[in-house]
């Protein structure tokens, strides 16, 4: 019995979508790290620069989110490109869960909570109203007479 092919490898398909998420996510760390320089904290305090970071980051996820669910047409490196790129690189979950530890670490349990719960609650909350009015504002620009 004659030995199948190897596989191609995915590579010369998926570098297009990997260039693409490594551009997104330079522009989205730079931005990023341009809020920190304006709105910059100390250790042991709440970054609000963080906790905003991660609210209008999932913002505009959902708005992306809602565009990709109503407008299936499109180029395939946009998602790739603004969505695990862009504000994959601008947001910062990681950064916002060693705040929230070093709070707790001195003993400021309560802002240790707020913060948690700010960036998690307010990042869903947030995410959600952009899909949902995203999409909304979609449909009402697709109907006859509608934006």
């Amino acid at each position: 019995m004659p030995a199948s092919p190897k596989p191609a490898l995915p590579w010369p398909d998926q570098a297009g979508i990997l260039a693409a998420i490594a551009a997104g996510g330079l522009v989205g760390g730079l931005a990023r790290h341009v809020a920190q320089q304006l709105w910059p904290s100390t250790l042991g305090s709440v970054d609000w620069a963080i906790v905003v970071v991660n609210i209008l980051g999932s913002a505009l996820l959902g708005v992306l989110m809602g565009l990709v669910e109503t407008r299936r047409e499109g180029h395939r490196l946009v998602r790739p490109f603004l969505g695990v790129g862009v504000c994959g690189g601008f947001t910062t979950f990681s950064a916002s869960m060693l705040d929230t530890e070093q709070l707790m670490a001195t003993g400021r349990l309560a802002a240790a909570g707020g913060h948690l719960a700010l960036t998690l609650l307010g990042s869903l909350v947030v995410l959600t109203l952009a899909v949902v009015i995203t999409e909304r504002v979609v449909a009402l620009g697709t109907q006859p007479g509608g934006l």
